[in-house]
């Protein structure tokens, strides 16, 4: 179950093509929960990874933009009350 998501992580590490590896975290955090609950420490992990790789990714594209003077600031988005 686990041998393609550390097939693709080894992926990553080799190409630095990271543009899927918040959703990759997220599955194996999604895995983990479904198929071994014991192990819902590591899930958590994962699910915190995914969410840190997430923000890091966003925070480098708004960058690139406003370096490139592109950049429209986003509207913050409303929360449920």
């Amino acid at each position: 179950m686990y041998r393609h998501h550390r097939i693709a992580h080894q992926e990553i590490e080799r190409t630095g093509q990271r543009w899927i590896e918040a959703q990759l975290n997220r599955v194996r955090g999604e895995l983990l929960i479904r198929h071994k609950p014991a192990e819902i420490a590591a899930a958590g992990d994962a699910f915190m990874r995914s969410v840190a790789v997430a923000r890091r990714q966003q925070t480098s594209t708004d960058e690139d933009l406003r370096v490139a003077g592109c950049h429209q600031p986003r509207a913050p988005l409303a929360r449920p009350r």
